[in-house]
């Protein structure tokens, strides 16, 4: 752990006191920055993503409909392998 020092307005202090508590006011403070560091982290792989998966690329996934129709053909390709490797094997 590394001890900073921060200036935080005195309103602010008032606030995070009045909701956590004096005692509980680091890992108030802990707890709000690592949630904001989560939000940004998250944002930034989007940004650094973005256009990544292009319509144009994957057609599959340009519509809900087109989504929907590509999961069942990969679901009915995966029954039929299946259905090949295990025909004969399980009694009916």
């Amino acid at each position: 752990m590394t001890r900073t020092s921060i200036d935080l307005p005195e309103d602010l202090v008032q606030a995070v006191d009045k909701l956590a508590g004096e005692a509980n006011r680091a890992r108030f403070i802990e707890e709000a920055v690592r949630a904001r560091v989560r939000v940004e982290t998250m944002k930034k792989w989007l940004e650094d993503t973005e256009g990544m998966f292009t319509a144009e690329k994957y057609p599959h996934w340009a519509t809900p409909e087109n989504a929907y129709a590509w999961v069942r053909e990969l679901r009915r390709q995966d029954n039929e392998s299946l259905e090949r490797k295990w025909r004969g094997r399980i009694p009916s």
